[in-house]
């Protein structure tokens, strides 16, 4: 193993303990749609936390880096809009 291999391992475990101590999703306030999404988010491990980086835009509106994402409540269940319908985000 190379110094730089080394460094890159001591670089991503920081990162790591870093991500899985402070990473939490917090809902905009009388939004169903961000409430349940936090939820989603929040009971991941920090691993999968790291790939849910959505910003909300507008209520059911988020970006997903440089996606424009629709989402929707049904039944107490967060679905994501993909191609002409509607699947759940799990």
């Amino acid at each position: 193993m190379t110094e730089k291999d080394i460094e890159y391992n001591k670089m991503l475990e920081y990162w790591e303990q870093l991500h899985r101590a402070t990473y939490i999703y917090v809902p905009v306030n009388n939004d169903p749609i961000d409430k349940l999404l936090a939820e989603f988010i929040n009971k991941c491990d920090y691993k999968k936390k790291a790939k849910c980086l959505f910003v909300r835009e507008e209520p059911g509106v988020y970006a997903f880096f440089d996606k424009r994402v629709i989402m929707l409540s049904e039944m107490g269940k967060l679905n994501i809009r993909v191609g002409g319908g509607y699947m759940s985000v799990d």
